[in-house]
């Protein structure tokens, strides 16, 4: 099993807490938190091979999981697409993670300008979302659950975390 990960992909050009809060080691999201968590999920209706996982948004970034692929296969590492003349490898070419998260930003800040301009939302200097994203790929089931037991931990973890400049507690 292959998956791909995006991992605190979003958080804002300058770290503000612009999601929500953290209250008793449950993230509550206000609206622009309720806003970037409705573009999330849209990505799966958006992409027609792509699953969204696990996820969590904190204050000022997020965590969450892309199953990239609808049945992706993975072939040993000393194989190469040359040694098997003639059959398919892997699944169907499937859009980047890249180009996902590109579309899920550009969508996020456009609706956020919407509101800007509706004198609703407070502006936000030169850029919403951080230029790149940490992604890794998870190889094997222990990993996805690890992982998911990380992202739906973290809001508990909030007055370690070092993303927590303010130090909320």
């Amino acid at each position: 099993m292959v998956l791909q990960r995006a991992r605190e992909m979003g958080i804002r050009y300058n770290r503000e807490h612009m999601f929500g809060e953290i209250v008793n080691g449950v993230m509550v999201v206000n609206d622009i938190g309720a806003m970037v968590v409705r573009w999330w999920v849209k990505l799966a209706e958006k992409y027609e091979n792509i699953q969204i996982d696990e996820y969590c948004f904190m204050p000022n970034h997020m965590h969450g999981i892309i199953h990239v692929g609808a049945n992706p296969r993975v072939r040993p590492d000393n194989m190469r697409s040359c040694d098997r003349k003639g059959q398919t490898h892997g699944s169907a070419p499937t859009v980047s993670l890249c180009r996902i998260l590109q579309w899920f930003k550009t969508m996020s800040t456009n609706d956020y300008i919407r509101h800007v301009n509706n004198n609703q939302w407070p502006s936000f200097n030169r850029r919403l979302w951080q230029r790149n994203y940490y992604e890794r790929v998870i190889r094997d089931e222990p990993e996805l659950l690890r992982i998911r037991m990380y992202i739906a931990e973290n809001p508990k973890n909030w007055e370690d975390d070092p993303e927590n400049q303010r130090g909320d507690r």
